[in-house]
């Protein structure tokens, strides 16, 4: 459940990002701060940006593996 949760906020907040490079301390804060239900952990987050990546809604960018692009 918190999964879904997660994966669909950093979808939204990636789309809300188009064509724009979005770095990973930026991306966790973000998904923390607008998730209400629950506390969200670093760790969470994380693992489900590696989901998110096989899914192919984002990808690291090629110059810096800090930074994610929206791609889907």
């Amino acid at each position: 459940m918190h999964d879904n949760i997660i994966q669909a906020t950093l979808t939204r907040i990636m789309k809300s990002q188009h064509g724009k490079k979005v770095q990973h301390s930026w991306l966790v804060n973000e998904v923390s701060e607008q998730i209400a239900e629950f506390k969200a952990q670093p760790h969470q987050i994380k693992l489900n940006i590696e989901k998110i990546i096989e899914k192919n809604v984002i990808k690291r960018d090629e110059d810096d593996g800090s930074c994610y692009m929206y791609i889907a």
